[in-house]
């Protein structure tokens, strides 16, 4: 009679391992007294609350040639309790203007031993939220990169991205201009700049040195230049300038009104304190009067021309700078007074 069942030989402990290093099935061997037969097996796998955590079972029987039987069970537990490995992009620094996401900047990697881990970021930014300070466009931006697995195992690393602005506005000068001296030199006459910048605000200046001389009886008080500097600064301190030149000269003639033409008796006084005086106007300067006399007058006192003739006086106007403008007076002289008889 063989009623002795079969001996399993080999049968493993049952056993905890990684998702990634799950043994082999052991080969089961068997013994019997009389006649072993061939060692069948089988597994079946129960599912865990995600995919890398699971159970094994692992059965090994064998029957012999009379019928006995044996059978054995190994339970091999599996789990995944390691992180991903995540690998950070490199630290970056930007400018205000450029874009600042994970398609600019790049974006982190990870491996994991059993599953393809879900990659997700988080930034904390040091940004203002005033756009008129320069915090607003210089800041850092501290981006945290998880990988999380499928058993919800997770690692992280952190990639700083520093924005900033270093760019300076980009300014246009208004043209430029000549003027006459009375005209209006200031910006809302000649002009303003003007800048446009990458990020932030501009804010426009200007500063002027002049060449003007400050006595008023001095040609360069009219002749001169204005050197006009534009400054554009934005937020942060970065600026721009640009140069306007602003020439004033004095090219305009004074207006002189002459004093009327005049018939004087030859006695008469024939200065301008008795004829007249010519007058002048001028856009600018105070304006010197002058003039001057051609006379047809015979310089024989026994001749009628020394007595009848006439005076072409020929005024004019100086301005400072040297401008000026003429015009004649006729003075006639004559003598149309008879004498005066004395009888004795």
């Amino acid at each position: 009679v063989d009623n002795e069942k079969p001996v399993l030989v080999g049968v493993p402990a049952n056993a905890t391992v990684e998702c990634d290093a799950i043994p082999a099935a052991a080969n089961v061997t068997a013994t019997d007294n009389c006649g072993a037969g061939a060692v069948q097996y089988s597994e079946t796998k129960a599912d865990g609350n995600c995919s890398g955590n699971y159970t094994l079972t692992r059965t090994w029987s064998v029957t012999d040639i009379h019928g006995n039987s044996s059978s054995a069970t190994q339970v091999v537990t599996v789990r995944d309790t390691k992180a991903p490995v995540i690998s950070c992009p490199a630290d970056v620094t930007v400018n205000c203007q450029d874009d600042n996401s994970p398609a600019a900047t790049g974006s982190a990697t990870a491996t994991d031993n059993c599953s393809t881990p879900a990659i997700t970021f988080s930034d904390a930014s040091t940004k203002s939220t005033d756009p008129n300070i320069a915090g607003f466009y210089n800041y850092t931006i501290t981006r945290t990169w998880t990988a999380t697995d499928v058993c919800g195992n997770s690692s992280s690393c952190v990639q700083t991205i520093t924005v900033q602005d270093i760019t300076n506005p980009v300014i246009t000068c208004p043209s430029s201009v000549t003027l006459s001296c009375e005209a209006d030199k200031g910006t809302a006459a000649n002009g303003v700049a003007t800048a446009t910048d990458n990020c932030s605000p501009v804010q426009i200046t200007s500063s002027d040195v002049s060449t003007q001389n400050s006595d008023v009886n001095n040609a360069g008080h009219y002749n001169y230049t204005i050197t006009r500097t534009w400054r554009a600064t934005d937020v942060t301190g970065n600026f721009s300038e640009c140069v306007q030149t602003i020439t004033v000269i004095d090219i305009t003639k004074p207006v002189i009104t002459c004093a009327s033409n005049v018939t004087v008796n030859c006695q008469d006084d024939k200065s301008p304190a008795g004829a007249g005086t010519s007058t002048a106007t001028d856009n600018c300067s105070p304006v010197a009067i002058t003039y001057s006399d051609v006379s047809t007058q015979n310089s024989n006192v026994n001749n009628r021309a020394h007595y009848n003739y006439t005076i072409t006086r020929t005024w004019r106007a100086t301005d400072v700078t040297g401008n000026w403008s003429e015009c004649v007076q006729t003075i006639t002289v004559q003598d149309i007074t008879a004498p005066v008889a004395v009888c004795k």
